[in-house]
């Protein structure tokens, strides 16, 4: 599955690790939620993991997929 262009600019971590916000391509993403066809599954305390289909990939701050 292809990966669109991602860049992670900041997060807000949650009380727990199914709570958090990121801002991927300068918008605001809640863990659930989706942009361009990707999911926010978690917020870790330096970067986010992210699915696409049935893959999972890692990216940290300041990091570009």
């Amino acid at each position: 599955m292809e990966w669109p262009s991602l860049k992670l600019s900041a997060i807000v971590r949650g009380k727990s690790p199914n709570r958090g916000t990121a801002i991927l391509n300068n918008r605001i993403v809640e863990v659930g939620g989706e942009i361009e066809g990707v999911i926010l599954i978690k917020v870790d305390e330096d970067g986010v993991k992210l699915k696409n289909g049935s893959e999972v990939r890692t990216l940290k701050i300041g990091g570009t997929l």
